[in-house]
């Protein structure tokens, strides 16, 4: 069941870019953190970490510290998250950057989240699967019934999936380890185009962005598709087709990594 709902991008104005950097880089990956204010951008290229103020979209600072190709950031909490790809180790830090330790994994982690528990789940496509750290720090490795686990994320009850290769979004119930997938959606991929970025909306639903033609689609938790916002329209020089990752802010606006014209990313 999908919905027709679909808007422009004029019901939501025009883009608000952050800042613009000057070297050539790419971002991977967008965490907000509310309590901050801060908005957290993730360069594989360049191997950066940048901060950026959340109202006026200005730079704060950079973080370069034990970062090597950083493809995925979890910042909703009091400590920054950074998965590592290419050194096989994820990286935590302060609010304000600073270095608190660092951990090697069993392999190159694509995104994480933390659960409900204060557990870090992770998911990785070599090999495909999920990976839950528990309490005591062991690492334990879910089921391989994934083909290209892209991004992972979660809430108090689920955890959600995103399966860049089979086009749908998995819903887990609790416990990774312990646990089978629940649903897939959508069950018609034809659906979603590309999908690379997903997030929760502040009433649960969730989001997913699509790399292949600039959408962004939002689905309740039982699947249904509820709005597709057409981001690929023009807006001056800007076309936002290219959206990597998405996040959303407590106030509803959606962020963006999005590497157009230089700059890192937008709110829609």
């Amino acid at each position: 069941m999908t919905s027709d709902d679909t808007v422009s991008n004029s019901e939501y104005g025009t883009p608000k870019a952050f800042f613009r950097r000057q070297e050539r880089g790419r971002f991977r990956d967008v965490s907000v953190n509310n309590n901050s204010n801060r908005v957290f951008f993730a360069d594989d290229i360049l191997s950066l970490i940048y901060v950026c103020d959340m109202t006026n979209h200005t730079l704060l600072f950079t973080v370069s510290n034990s970062i090597s190709y950083p493809v995925a950031i979890h910042a909703k909490s009091d400590v920054v998250i950074v998965s590592n790809f290419t050194s096989k180790q994820i990286t935590f830090y302060t609010l304000e950057g600073d270095l608190i330790s660092t951990y090697s994994v069993v392999g190159p982690i694509h995104d994480l989240t933390i659960d409900s528990r204060g557990g870090l789940n992770m998911c990785s496509w070599r090999p495909d699967c999920v990976i839950e750290i528990d309490d005591s720090e062991k690492c334990q490795i879910g089921r391989t019934w994934l083909s290209y686990p892209s991004r992972i994320t979660s809430n108090d009850d689920f955890i959600f999936v995103l399966d860049s290769s089979k086009y749908c979004c998995h819903i887990i119930k609790d416990r990774i380890i312990q646990k089978s997938i629940l649903c897939s959606f959508p069950r018609d991929v034809s659906q979603v185009k590309l999908p690379v970025g997903m997030c929760l909306d502040n009433s649960g639903n969730i989001v997913i962005s699509n790399s292949g033609d600039g959408s962004i689609m939002i689905f309740n938790q039982e699947g249904i598709c509820l709005k597709t916002i057409d981001c690929a329209g023009s807006y001056g020089k800007c076309v936002l087709k290219s959206i990597k990752s998405i996040d959303i802010s407590s106030k509803g606006e959606l962020i963006v990594a999005c590497p157009i014209n230089g700059y890192c990313g937008y709110v829609i």
